[in-house]
């Protein structure tokens, strides 16, 4: 990536508190771009916030939620008065068989890895729009390409995607 590459942009990041989230959130800032983390774990996406300073900015958001989204977004233009990226991290996965998942457990792993990414794409690209374009990307998955017998739910969720808006 080139030095400054993201100077003066504006990402979100969803499951922003830990993992690839909060390594992207790190990259964005130490690129000169600003990231809003994006998380239901409000502690620990709070204390990322805190601990990269002005450049971050932590919001509570359930991707399952439309509703959500919309206050995300709202909450990210108020703060930084733009949107330019968005990357849809969050996921969640089960590990059992399709014989011993629950219909409850497909449904949360789908509505957090396929409808979450949905709700981000459809509420952010107006935002993102309304900036001057920007770039979404959907985390996915080898598991999205074959099937495993162990995590079926998490399989039937992942799907491999990329727009430019």
């Amino acid at each position: 990536m080139k030095a400054g590459m993201l100077e003066g942009k504006v990402a979100l990041v969803t499951g922003g508190s830990s993992g690839i989230g909060a390594e992207t959130a790190r990259l964005v800032i130490s690129e000169g771009g600003k990231a809003v983390i994006a998380d239901r774990d409000e502690a620990r996406g709070r204390a990322l916030a805190t601990e990269l300073g002005a450049s971050a900015h932590f919001v509570a958001l359930d991707v399952a939620e439309e509703s959500s989204w919309q206050a995300a977004i709202a909450a990210t233009k108020q703060k930084f008065d733009a949107l330019h990226g968005l990357l849809n991290a969050a996921g969640v996965g089960v590990r059992n068989s399709i014989e011993d998942c629950s219909l409850e457990e497909f449904r949360r792993v789908n509505d957090v890895n396929s409808l979450g990414t949905f709700l981000g794409c459809k509420t952010a690209i107006p935002a993102m729009k309304a900036s001057g374009g920007g770039s979404i990307v959907n985390i996915s998955s080898v598991l999205g390409l074959r099937g495993a017998s162990y995590a079926m739910a998490y399989c039937a969720s992942k799907e491999i995607g990329r727009a430019h808006v």
